[in-house]
């Protein structure tokens, strides 16, 4: 299951690549993913002034992989 994550993170244009994950020592999962510069989705939506339709509608059409 979690190599079909990874492949998937890869094709996926806007998803964050996962590069490896596994468990540490003590049983604690772990995840490594690409760094991707930018701004959060949470930081973009949770402004005070209402988002335009138009760019929430490129954010939805990103997330869903057009």
């Amino acid at each position: 299951m979690g190599r079909s994550i990874i492949a998937a993170s890869t094709s996926h244009p806007a998803m964050a690549r996962v590069l490896e994950f596994g468990e540490l020592d003590a049983g604690r999962p772990f995840t490594v993913t690409e760094f991707v510069e930018g701004r959060r989705l949470s930081e973009m939506i949770s402004g005070r002034a209402p988002m335009d339709v138009a760019a929430a509608l490129r954010i939805m059409l990103e997330l869903g992989g057009r």
